[in-house]
């Protein structure tokens, strides 16, 4: 222990310990001298046998008693000490434990919800590994030269937008349909292929795309593009309709909890922060503010957890942007739904086998 600044006191538990040791130490060097002494003693006396041989023996038995409170003392303080250090860092403890249930983030490790995985069962990086095949694109009218525009150098297209497929891909795991990340991208594409509509979306996408100077593909996937995934699969899918969230949080909690509880996979669109690079904090989930903001982008995750502690809600959920699972504040999570999934009732998409959960 010791004072800084001359009022500050610092512990430090090792050398408070070095000391208690020390003093056992002490008082069983005490002990041993006390046993040597007592020998000499009766060595002395009956080598002396006289008055100078028993003057020694009174005063040494006289001194007895103080050599013994010394030995105790040596042993009572050490124990204090080592008492006192065990309190101490038992408080520490309580007080740690304390703060940990006050903490932003719950302790214990995230529950187990599957990440997307690579054709080899890997889990992949993130949702831009995703790649888009030249012969869709053609499929799709897209000519030779915008084809050649969008390759990265490797000749590969990327896909930017892809985090619908992907956390489809997570929710299908979860219902013991073990599917690639690219195996669900590339079914999409084929089986959307045959929509004017969507190949039109992939058009306008390109000449976006190509006009600004980027690679690449940025169109995103709704509805009908995720059931067109489901459906091959053999899993139903079908819009969930919510209570508002932003009106009664406590209605939405009880609805999400129903339908998980039932066996259903729901896919959440919310909106998320994107900045260019790898920066920390992209991809994260935001609040909703206008559907005009261009820091944030319209994003779908997979929920995966509700959680309910004493210092409040949280939601455990898939986010495909780096292949994480991450946990919100209820709150965070409420606020960051995105524009197109609130209105009279929110919604989100229930994945689930045949024949289980779905409307009440």
């Amino acid at each position: 222990m010791g004072m800084e600044n001359g009022h500050r006191l610092q512990v430090h538990p090792e050398a408070v310990r070095s000391y208690a040791q020390a003093l056992r130490q002490w008082a069983q060097r005490w002990l041993e001298l006390e046993q040597q002494a007592l020998a000499v003693n009766r060595q002395l006396s009956e080598t002396v046998r006289s008055v100078p041989g028993e003057g020694f023996e009174r005063a040494w038995a006289a001194q007895a008693s103080r050599r013994a409170q010394i030995a105790e003392r040596s042993l009572g303080l050490a124990r204090a000490l080592e008492t006192g250090i065990a309190r101490l860092e038992q408080a520490f403890q309580e007080a740690a434990q304390g703060l940990r249930s006050l903490s932003g983030t719950p302790s214990g490790s995230l529950p187990e919800i599957p990440l997307a995985v690579d054709a080899n069962g890997r889990p992949i990086a993130s949702q831009f590994e995703m790649r888009v095949d030249a012969e869709i694109l053609r499929r799709a009218g897209v000519s030779e030269d915008q084809i050649a525009r969008l390759q990265e150098p490797d000749g590969r297209i990327r896909w930017y937008a892809a985090c619908g497929p992907v956390a489809l891909s997570v929710a299908l795991q979860a219902l013991g349909q073990p599917v690639p990340a690219q195996e669900a991208v590339d079914r999409m594409l084929v089986e959307r292929m045959a929509d004017d509509g969507f190949r039109e979306r992939i058009q306008k996408d390109v000449a976006f795309r190509l006009q600004n100077g980027r690679r690449g593909l940025g169109f995103f996937t709704g509805e009908k593009d995720l059931q067109a995934i489901a459906r091959f699969y053999g899993v139903e899918m079908e819009r969930a309709h919510l209570p508002d969230g932003q009106r009664d949080p406590e209605a939405l909690w009880r609805g999400l909890r129903q339908r998980m509880e039932r066996g259903e996979q729901l896919m959440m669109l919310v909106r998320i922060q994107e900045r260019p690079g790898a920066q920390l904090g992209d991809g994260k989930l935001v609040s909703y503010t206008t559907p005009e903001d261009p820091n944030t982008q319209p994003h779908w995750v997979t929920l995966g957890e509700l959680e309910e502690g004493a210092d409040g809600r949280y939601v455990t959920l898939y986010n495909p942007y780096h292949n994480t699972r991450e946990r919100y504040r209820w709150e965070e999570f409420v606020a960051s739904i995105d524009g197109q999934a609130r209105g009279r009732n929110w919604w989100a998409l229930s994945v689930r086998k045949p024949g289980t959960g779905g409307s009440p």
